[in-house]
């Protein structure tokens, strides 16, 4: 209350509608300068009372140095002038009040408002367990988020991204579809010259994420025939009504940390990258399916462009995969990992977009691929 009424006389100041008293009758700020305050313009400079009250007020200012009296040379002047006082008088009384109030606060109890988490530190592990097993809102049941990897598809250019394209604009006619986009080869090039350069893992991912904006702005012009349209975190929320007009958004993928990116386990690379953004996406939205599409048939036990053994794994749990501490896989550990506390979000399936109809069968639950499972 008290910096609103400080904010309402800066208001009264600029309108010239203020008078002295105004401001010891509304703020009775009793403040031991007032009885210097020189009201009746014996400086001379002035008739303007509330110029008057200003122009006093700076006999009494901290900077010594700095004359900040009114000159009535020129009216402009005069008015910037009380503009820049009424703020500099604001921020004085606020340090006035807020130093000797504070011996006072100490004092008193802490204002409450009646909550079940009244007092709480929202960390006792027995409040966090009485919340558990709560059933969340699922905004989008039958929503299908379907990433588009951008090293995977993207980068292969027409021959591999249109009839994906294809296939989930015509999908989308009958199907809720938020298409996510990965970044490719590009954010292996940005993180090769980051790293380089020591930048701090919040930097990469700031950089990172620049480049799944660009993909993502690409894919939706390019599924503009099926109202394709690029869309912002900000918006997730907007997803019910953009369906219901029949919009195909597309979201990149990089989550929103930016600078705030967590460290890393190991090195420097960012750990939450465009994988992780669709998971999360998928998550908070209570999405019904989360389908990673990349340029392999699922999940194998090594690399199978490097290592001819390699087999693929059709079905697995989180905590299984995690176990096997891989050297090598085709999605984020990240999304195992969150996924051993996901509340919606139980499988992510990941589907060789190389092959036409494989989305297709992946939405109609086909088994196909490989299916991680949360338990």
């Amino acid at each position: 209350m008290f910096l609103f009424l400080l904010l309402l006389i800066g208001d009264l100041f600029e309108v010239n509608d203020f008078c002295p008293d105004i401001l010891c009758d509304l703020l009775d700020l009793k403040l031991p300068e007032m009885g210097q305050l020189d009201l009746d313009g014996s400086s001379g400079y002035c008739n303007n009372p509330e110029h008057r009250l200003l122009d006093s007020f700076a006999d009494f200012h901290p900077f010594p140095d700095i004359d900040l009296h009114l000159h009535c040379d020129s009216p402009a002047v005069l008015v910037n002038q009380s503009i820049c006082y009424t703020n500099w008088f604001t921020v004085y009384c606020i340090n006035h009040y807020r130093y000797k109030s504070m011996g006072d606060c100490m004092k008193r109890d802490r204002f409450e408002v009646a909550n079940k988490l009244q007092g709480e530190s929202l960390v006792r592990k027995g409040l966090l367990k009485a919340y558990e097993g709560r059933s969340q809102l699922r905004m989008m049941p039958d929503l299908n988020v379907v990433k588009i990897g951008g090293h995977g598809i993207i980068d292969y250019g027409k021959e591999v991204l249109l009839p994906l394209l294809t296939e989930i604009g015509e999908l989308s006619r009958e199907n809720q579809i938020l298409v996510v986009t990965g970044g490719g080869v590009r954010v292996r090039h940005i993180l090769d010259l980051g790293l380089d350069l020591g930048l701090p893992t919040g930097v990469l991912a700031e950089l990172a994420g620049k480049i799944s904006e660009q993909n993502a702005i690409m894919v939706s012009i390019l599924l503009s025939k099926y109202h394709g349209t690029r869309i912002h975190t900000g918006d997730l929320l907007e997803l019910p009504m953009l369906m219901n007009l029949g919009v195909l958004p597309v979201i990149h993928g990089t989550p929103p940390y930016g600078l705030y990116e967590q460290p890393a386990h190991i090195g420097s690379i960012p750990p939450n990258r465009t994988d992780t953004g669709a998971f999360l996406a998928a998550e908070v939205l209570g999405a019904k399916n989360l389908i990673l599409v990349k340029n392999v048939d699922g999940l194998f036990t090594a690399n199978p462009f490097t290592d001819t053994t390699a087999e693929i794994i059709p079905d697995i749990t989180a905590a299984e995969l995690l176990a096997m501490e891989m050297e090598d896989m085709v999605l984020e550990p990240r999304v195992v990992e969150l996924m051993m506390n996901a509340k919606h979000v139980h499988e992510v399936k990941i589907i060789n977009g190389h092959e036409p109809g494989n989305l297709r069968r992946a939405i109609a639950g086909e088994r196909i691929g490989t299916v991680i499972r949360a338990v």
